[in-house]
């Protein structure tokens, strides 16, 4: 769940993971959230409205999640 820090209001949540999320990574630029799963899969979502950007599947847990700084 993304919360609105200054109000606690929910935002919206992230969805899609069919397994716990294990990690979670904002972009440099504000603009994407990063999602790690224990379903093997990471996901690219947009910071502004939580649609799913990207999915990219993969074979075991997915533990950790980072950004390049010039990303």
């Amino acid at each position: 769940m993304v919360v609105d820090i200054a109000t606690g209001d929910a935002l919206f949540a992230l969805e899609g993971h069919r397994g716990s999320i294990t990690d979670i990574a904002w972009s440099p630029d504000g603009r994407s959230i990063a999602t790690a799963s224990m379903d093997g899969s990471t996901r690219i979502f947009d910071a502004a409205t939580g649609a799913l950007r990207f999915a990219l599947p993969g074979g075991g847990h997915v533990y950790d999640v980072d950004w390049s700084p010039d990303a």
